[in-house]
């Protein structure tokens, strides 16, 4: 087997999505824009409903609403919101 590039737990990757919003709250809906995410952008919350716990990957657009990745699955080992929030803080600094 041949690696053609970087897997989704890598450091280094990037892909395309779109400010949609997220189910969350009543489905808040996004701008729309296209945005290329990468790794760094991302973080998990746990959202809980009648059938229990759900985890779900989002990421923060610009615009200040947070989005939905459509497939959590890929993305593991993310920080925690509260976490990912707190490094963004120190970035800025």
């Amino acid at each position: 087997m041949k690696k053609l590039g970087p897997g989704c737990n890598e450091e280094g990757w990037k892909c395309e999505a779109k400010c949609v919003g997220s189910t969350r709250n009543g489905g808040v809906v996004g701008c729309g824009a296209p945005l290329e995410i990468t790794r760094a952008d991302l973080y998990f919350v746990l959202e809980h409903d009648i059938s229990g716990a759900k985890c779900k990957v989002r990421f923060l657009c610009p615009c200040g609403v947070e989005s939905d990745m459509l497939d959590a699955r890929l993305f593991k080992d993310l920080p925690k919101k509260i976490d990912w929030i707190a490094k963004q803080k120190i970035a800025d600094q």
